[in-house]
């Protein structure tokens, strides 16, 4: 399939990612569902990994690699509605030799709406626990 661009840029150790919400993340209310904050936030890590150059599929293909995510506990402050134009941004704050731990809140503007706290575990292919690949621990060093 080749090489797709990323979306988002990194700023120092944070990715920020833009987000507009479409009519189908919205409930009958006119607000964002729920459950697609989790949905930004998945979007915006998979961003974040390809500014880093390691999508997905590079980590599947070259080092047997995927993250499972372990962890989720959300915040909800503040609705999102149809058309915001929102900012996912995607910080690093721990890693061990097998568990990211990122924040990701999303911004409208400038007021935080949600906050995450996302736990995710290095597998290999089949599911089981699985070192992070040295290449990808130099570069998040």
């Amino acid at each position: 399939m080749g090489d797709i661009a990323h979306t988002g840029r990194m700023d120092g150790n944070m990715h920020l990612y833009p987000v507009r919400v479409y009519f189908e993340d919205t409930d009958a209310g006119g607000i964002v569902y729920h459950a697609n904050y989790l949905k930004y936030m998945e979007r915006a890590r998979t961003e974040m990994l390809r500014c880093l150059d390691f999508s997905h599929e590079k980590l599947m293909a070259e080092n047997e690699t995927m993250f499972v995510a372990r962890r989720c506990e959300l915040e909800y402050r503040a609705p999102a509605r149809l058309d915001d134009a929102l900012t996912v941004k995607t910080t690093l704050c721990e890693f061990g030799k097998v568990r990211l731990h990122l924040d990701q809140d999303i911004y409208l503007g400038d007021q935080l709406i949600t906050i995450g706290k996302i736990e995710l575990v290095s597998t290999d292919l089949a599911g089981k626990p699985k070192r992070l690949p040295k290449t990808f621990m130099d570069v998040i060093s």
